[in-house]
């Protein structure tokens, strides 16, 4: 079976990447700046799936929102090339087995996330379309597959990342087995842990505010059904940002 760095060829429909909640905790107290960025793409993330659903899959089923609408509203928040571009920047030591020796592109350049979606406390990326129907139908304990990646079992196609792993790409060091050259930036980390707390809450709130603004600056052009979809929008996400932290 290929190992941590293995190739996995295009007609394979893409490929999966697992990344655990906790090495963006760990990536975000690197630096604030580093932070602000983690937490602002996380933000979208989660935010997308609600916008899909409200706009999308209830209000344009429903003959609610029309499709020209739903489209604009998303356009403003391209989570999918945000995200890709994020994660092409960044590197890792592989865990699943672990290699303190090699760093890793998360993605590489021609690669780029189409779906999202989260479990067992990891957000997890699919880099096509065949791939995200694995995603989507995978139910496997992240134990099981742990255990079956450090064996060398496959699946093939799957990249799982724990822990203090992430590390931002320095060009002038870039990737491949030059692993312990970035052990210092991953040992890094803000005095005040709870600082991570106030980045993730701050970028919650700024980008809530950019959201509304969105909605706001639709409202002369929109249908009274459409401003009401809109309304239960931001009453979810207001909900949900509030309930669970992004990191």
């Amino acid at each position: 079976m290929p190992g941590h760095d293995a190739v996995v060829p295009e007609s394979s429909g893409g490929r999966r990447v697992y990344i655990h909640r906790y090495a963006f905790r760990c990536l975000i107290t690197q630096t604030p700046d580093m932070g602000k960025e983690v937490c602002d793409v996380l933000a979208q993330v989660r935010a997308a799936k609600l916008i899909h659903h409200h706009l999308i899959d209830t209000g344009g089923m429903l003959g609610l929102v029309r499709p020209a609408v739903a489209e604009e509203f998303a356009r403003s928040f391209p989570w999918k090339a945000t995200l890709s571009s994020f994660l092409c920047s960044l590197a890792y030591r592989p865990c699943f087995p672990r290699d303190r020796g090699s760093a890793l592109p998360v993605l590489r350049q021609d690669e780029s996330v189409v779906a999202s979606c989260t479990e067992a406390g990891y957000y997890t990326f699919a880099t096509g379309e065949t791939a995200s129907d694995r995603m989507f139908a995978d139910h496997a304990p992240m134990a099981d597959l742990q255990r079956s990646l450090t064996a060398g079992h496959g699946p093939a196609d799957l990249t799982l990342i724990k822990g203090r792993s992430l590390v931002r790409i320095d060009l002038q060091v870039g990737v491949g087995h030059v692993g312990h050259r970035y052990s210092a930036a991953l040992a890094a980390g803000l005095a005040d842990t709870g600082q991570a707390d106030e980045i993730d809450a701050t970028c919650r709130t700024s980008f809530l505010q950019r959201v509304q603004q969105v909605a706001d600056s639709m409202l002369p052009r929109i249908t009274n059904d459409e401003r009401r979809v809109l309304d239960e929008l931001m009453a979810s996400l207001h909900r949900s940002f509030q309930l669970v932290n992004s990191v």
